[in-house]
């Protein structure tokens, strides 16, 4: 889990990181740093099967920023999302956004966003990444498995906010909470006070 400041999806503004599974003989610097990648984009998928609840279904993926130069990481977000990843030519997509904004704001020739999009952001198809069957299944299996432990960690994170309340409250996603901690029902997805 790699929670280092907390988490914005799911909602643990409090939350730490961890690893779980580590064993002496599968304690190395590529396993971690590897770890680091898979927890960082089962963050992502998290994040993008709740568009896929709230029926946005994506085709392809547009990675950005530094870790899209990396072939290895393009290849973990298509077999973790069962999307393919296009990148864009230029990877620095905030500070591209911002120009293009204040281009946008300043009237750049009464030009639409929308044309302004069009004219400054390039797809670099040499970075274009397609998901591959076995690495899916794969993976599947490992994001059910860290599903279930941000659900355990989201439980706790519940229990400590609203142990001390001395009376019921009734959040979100069929968890409620009851002095004491007595727990009845399932862990929610969003269990901060501000995702109500």
């Amino acid at each position: 889990l790699p929670f280092l400041n907390g988490e914005r999806v799911p909602a643990l503004p409090d939350a730490t990181g961890s690893f779980q599974g580590l064993t002496a003989s599968n304690l190395t610097r590529a396993n971690l740093c590897r770890a680091a990648m898979e927890g960082t984009s089962w963050g992502l998928r998290y994040g993008l099967d709740l568009l896929r609840r709230n029926g946005l279904q994506s085709r392809t993926i547009r990675l950005v920023g530094g870790g899209s130069k990396s072939p290895l990481w393009r290849q973990m977000v298509a077999d973790i999302m069962a999307t393919p990843v296009v990148c864009t030519e230029q990877s620095e997509a905030a500070a591209l956004g911002a120009a293009i904004q204040a281009a946008w704001c300043l009237g750049a020739g009464s030009l639409t966003l929308s044309e302004l999009c069009q004219r400054c952001v390039r797809l670099d198809p040499a970075g274009e990444t397609w998901p591959v069957a076995d690495n899916v299944r794969a993976y599947e299996h490992f994001y059910q498995r860290y599903r279930l432990q941000v659900a355990a960690l989201t439980e706790k994170m519940v229990c400590i906010w609203y142990a001390e309340k001395p009376y019921s409250i009734f959040l979100p996603g069929r968890l409620r909470v009851r002095r004491r901690a007595r727990w009845t029902s399932r862990p929610v997805l969003a269990a901060h006070p501000s995702t109500w």
